[in-house]
């Protein structure tokens, strides 16, 4: 008898940790297909009405992740007349000289969700005959923890080949700290740059900006006093970070050292901000070369973890390093 109940008291704690996360259609912001996945501390919303973004990642009642109201229910249509930069956790191809005009089917435009199970979300895009290019990604979060897989999948539908990257575009809020690893093997000047806009462009790193700072090989920048708009640099470690309230953001990538980076400089990790609304996260992939017929998939994880020094004026980036490989190793 005392091995039947022990026995049931097993089955029950197994199915509350596989039930303790969930998928549902909802509504979000008068789109009528997006879909939230969420478990005991994480909640994550996805509008497959326009782009596949992801428009919420939250912890603690605080979403990391920059919601523009103006837009709300705006779908491909509207793109396309009015022309607008979307808001929300954005998924995108490069390069961008190439990709700007012809990626709207795909960045703004209906996906198909299924859900997989209570944990999983999967959503299709129709064909992108602009790009040459069907696209999937599969939203798997973690039953109990902040872990987010998004696993992108591209794959070439035109009749010649196509040489395009996967470019992350998550619109994070301001008033917090971005921060990356370097490379000590650089062949940057400095080991980080920013773009001047102009003719010629430039790419060059300033030791005198307000918004930068290098510290045990981290660089830093707080976006609200950055002295420029774009910055990155070609960090081999795979990942970044966004130190926001009581919170650390992470994201997680492979590093493919035999595999070609196409994005200007060698780029890996990218940091955009505009002061007055939003900073951005952006990891570039590898360029995927492929043949019609072929595909090609790429993994961010990301994580939110409680972290309350993040709060703090004075926010130490060795120990936020420290503390995030720890907690997603």
């Amino acid at each position: 008898m005392i091995k039947k109940a022990f026995f049931i008291l097993l089955i029950a704690l197994f199915s509350s940790q596989i039930l303790s996360a969930k998928v549902e259609k909802i509504t979000y912001r008068n789109w009528n297909d997006c879909y939230r996945i969420s478990n005991d501390s994480i909640t994550v919303i996805i509008n497959a009405s326009a782009g596949g973004r992801i428009m919420v990642y939250e912890r603690n009642g605080i979403n990391v992740v920059y919601e523009n109201p103006d837009q709300d229910g705006l779908l491909l249509k509207d793109y396309l007349k009015v022309g607008f930069d979307p808001d929300g956790g954005r998924f995108d191809y490069g390069q961008e000289e190439i990709t700007r005009n012809i990626h709207a089917g795909t960045y703004m435009g209906p996906w198909i969700g299924t859900i997989v199970n209570n944990y999983c979300l999967e959503i299709n895009s129709v064909e992108d005959k602009d790009l040459g290019i069907l696209s999937s990604r599969i939203f798997s979060l973690d039953p109990n923890s902040s872990k987010l897989r998004i696993t992108q999948t591209m794959k070439n539908i035109s009749d010649k080949p196509s040489e395009y990257f996967f470019w992350g575009r998550t619109l994070v809020k301001t008033g917090g700290k971005l921060f990356m690893p370097i490379n000590p093997e650089s062949q940057i000047p400095g080991e980080w740059g920013r773009y001047i806009w102009g003719k010629p462009e430039k790419f060059e790193n300033d030791p005198n900006d307000p918004g930068v700072a290098i510290t045990d090989n981290i660089f830093s920048l707080n976006p609200e006093i950055a002295g420029n708009a774009k910055y990155g640099n070609d960090s081999r470690a795979g990942w970044m970070a966004y130190g926001y309230k009581s919170l650390l953001f992470i994201k997680k990538y492979g590093y493919f050292p035999k595999e070609v980076y196409t994005e200007k400089y060698g780029l890996t990790n990218i940091f955009y901000t505009n002061k007055n609304a939003f900073a951005e996260m952006e990891p570039i992939s590898p360029t995927a070369y492929l043949k019609p017929g072929e595909f090609y998939s790429y993994t961010e994880d990301w994580f939110l973890l409680e972290y309350s020094p993040c709060s703090e004026t004075d926010f130490n980036v060795t120990k936020a390093k420290l503390f995030l490989l720890k907690q997603t190793e």
